[in-house]
C-alpha cells in the first residue's frame, strides 16, 4: 500500500504498518460492498412489482367477487312486472338508495309512484316479514316480545302493484 499521507504521523504511521500482502483487500472489499449494494436495490425492485402484482390480483378478485355477489342477487329477485321499463326502475331505485341529499331523494321516490312503484313497508318495531324483508343483520334481545322484530332499515324495498320488485333489508331483533 501507498503511503502519501497529509496528515499527523501517528496515522501515516499506523496505514504504513498494514503488510503490503493484505493491499488487495481493499478492492475486494469495496467490490462486495458494491455487489451487495446491487443486490438490495434488485430485491426491492421484485419486492416492490410482487406487492403490486399481488393488489392488482386482490383487487381482481374483490370486482369478480362483487360481480358474482351482484349477479347472484338478480337472480334471486322475482321478474318484474309486465310492461314495466325495469331499465329505468332499477337505475330509479338506485338513484334513491345511494341519494345523500334529501331532495334528491324525494323526487325518485316522488317519479317511481308515478310510475307505480311503493316503498316496501319496513317499520321500525314492526314484526319481521319474509315474504317482504331479507335479514341483513341481527341484534341480540333479552325479551321474547323483541324476537324477530325490525330493528333498523338498512335498504328500502320495492314493490309494483303488489308484485316485489326488491324486499327490504332490515336488521332483526333475536333472543340470546
Amino acid at each position: 500500500m501507498t503511503n502519501n499521507c497529509d496528515i499527523t504521523t501517528d496515522v501515516c504511521d499506523e496505514l504504513s504498518t498494514v503488510p503490503p500482502q493484505f493491499d488487495f483487500l481493499v478492492p475486494a472489499v469495496l467490490a462486495v460492498l458494491v455487489l451487495l449494494a446491487v443486490l438490495v436495490v434488485v430485491f426491492l425492485l421484485l419486492w416492490r412489482t410482487t406487492v403490486s402484482r399481488l393488489r392488482a390480483v386482490r383487487a381482481e378478485k374483490e370486482s369478480a367477487e362483487h360481480r358474482a355477489r351482484s349477479a347472484a342477487t338478480r337472480a334471486s329477485e322475482p321478474p318484474p312486472p309486465p310492461g314495466l321499463d325495469m331499465g329505468l326502475v332499477d337505475r330509479l331505485i338506485d338513484l334513491a338508495d345511494l341519494a345523500t341529499s334529501p331532495a334528491v331523494a324525494t323526487q325518485t321516490e316522488r317519479v317511481l309512484r308515478y310510475l307505480g312503484v311503493q316503498a316496501v313497508p319496513a317499520i321500525v318495531g314492526e314484526p319481521f316479514e319474509s315474504t317482504h324483508h331479507t335479514v341483513a343483520s341481527t341484534e341480540p334481545t333479552d325479551t321474547a316480545a323483541q324476537h324477530e322484530r325490525i330493528v333498523s332499515v338498512v335498504r328500502k324495498g320495492w314493490e309494483h302493484d303488489g308484485a316485489l320488485l326488491r324486499p327490504a333489508d332490515v336488521t332483526v331483533s333475536v333472543l340470546r
